[in-house]
């Protein structure tokens, strides 16, 4: 019997998803921002001319999903030892070019960075040839046993008021219809074999908690989005006072919403009339947007992209920082994945040595291995050299490793770093 709690469909994760399409997430409430309509400021509608409401949004949810994906899922590289041969190579070769894998891990870091984890499911073509696709969070579940190890995957989506299920063991995959109700499943597709020993459905963590970086910083983009979009209001309008009037009779509710939105106010009992003026202090704006922007990328482990934009405003430590908060966040992503690539070269090998009949030669899976090159913008790596080449307080190699470089790596740009220093004295 299917368990109708685990196929529920992830409502929290598809609004996350909205929110990186900038779309309304179809629920409005005040008291969970992960859950608001959007953001929050989609709630605005405008009401006059003279009180437009506007709206101001920035997709930093997808800017943060974009560096992630790029900085740890870039240039992802498969490693072979020398006990591989070379036919299970090509056979890798030929899966790569034939799923555009590279593109196809990029796609799942974006997601994984968006809303914690997302499924990757292995199927065969027609030409009896693997095929891998994404499967979102929210259309797949993996069940596990004791040991971590997967039991039961499955996919599904519902249309015409129905859930359409397919359920993988190690084995077989069968196909559930759900009633309209949700009460009953029936089986429309009796068990046959998917070709694989194993779940061929894959799960990929963005961490242990699989929560998402983008995620982890709704609040603060809410409250950034608000903050500019006030501010902005504020500006259009031309507000300097509200008009406050008391002992005015009866006002019905409707009127005094109308009044409202122009800057009129009712209050008291004292007939009274007079001008509130406000004083604003556009420093202390500007400091609450500067502290809120910058705790989105910090609480995010992302680099603020207007940091990145006024290098001569930031010292080589301060760039090196940002790298190093986002690299200790990559670490524990790459330990993730190390788990789901590994499982599936497992999967990969199933198939090449049972379906497909011995059609490579014998090896262990412990053989192949993955780089997580880290994948730094070459204009701000260009910039640290200068910096460094200026006099950086700290030491060439170390600042390179706190940017994100191994220390084999490291050593490199320092040597090339010296290299061009000498040439530079050796001209002059």
């Amino acid at each position: 019997m299917l368990d109708k709690e685990l196929l529920k469909l992830d409502d929290l994760k598809y609004r996350l998803y909205l929110r990186s399409q900038n779309k309304p997430a179809t629920t409005f409430e005040w008291c969970n921002p992960l859950m608001a309509d959007g953001v929050p400021i989609y709630a605005r509608q405008k009401s006059t001319c003279s009180d437009p409401n506007i709206r101001v949004s920035y997709n930093n949810f997808q800017v943060i999903q974009r560096t992630k994906a790029g900085y740890l899922a870039g240039d992802i590289k498969r490693t072979y030892t020398d006990e591989i041969p070379e036919d299970v190579r090509a056979k890798f070769t030929h899966f790569d070019n034939l799923n555009h894998f590279k593109s196809l891990l990029k796609r799942l870091m974006f997601s994984c960075a968006g809303w914690g984890n997302t499924y990757s499911l292995c199927y065969l073509d027609k030409q009896d040839d693997i095929r891998i696709k994404q499967i979102q969070a929210w259309e797949g579940k993996v069940q596990y046993n004791e040991h971590g190890e997967p039991e039961k995957g499955f996919v599904y989506y519902k249309k015409d008021e129905r859930m359409h299920i397919w359920e993988y063991d190690s084995k077989n995959v069968t196909k559930w219809l759900g009633s309209k109700s949700g009460n009953s499943y029936q089986v429309v597709v009796p068990p046959k074999l998917h070709g694989f020993d194993g779940i061929p459905l894959i799960e990929w963590r963005n961490g242990d908690n699989c929560q998402g970086n983008a995620q982890q910083a709704v609040s603060l983009l809410d409250a950034f989005d608000r903050l500019i979009s006030d501010s902005v209001t504020e500006s259009a309008t031309f507000r300097a006072a509200y008009l406050l009037l008391k002992n005015m009779g009866l006002v019905d509710d409707v009127v005094k919403e109308k009044m409202q939105k122009t800057g009129v106010f009712f209050g008291g009992e004292n007939a009274e009339a007079r001008f509130i003026t406000k004083d604003i202090n556009p420093e202390y704006i500007k400091f609450v947007v500067n502290k809120v922007w910058s705790g989105i990328w910090i609480v995010a482990s992302s680099v603020d992209p207007e940091a990145l934009a006024s290098l001569s405003n930031a010292t080589a430590f301060q760039i090196s920082q940002m790298y190093r908060n986002m690299e200790e966040d990559a670490k524990d992503t790459e330990a993730e994945w190390k788990i789901s690539l590994e499982y599936l070269d497992r999967i990969l090998k199933s198939y090449w040595h049972g379906l497909d009949v011995q059609s490579v030669s014998d090896y262990s899976t412990e053989d192949i291995n993955y780089d997580f090159k880290r994948n730094i913008p070459k204009d701000v790596m260009t910039w640290l050299k200068d910096i460094l080449t200026a006099g950086g307080r700290l030491p060439q190699k170390e600042i390179f490793i706190k940017a994100g470089y191994d220390e084999k790596k490291a050593e490199e740009l320092v040597q090339e770093a010296e290299a061009e220093n000498y040439e530079m004295l050796t001209n002059e």
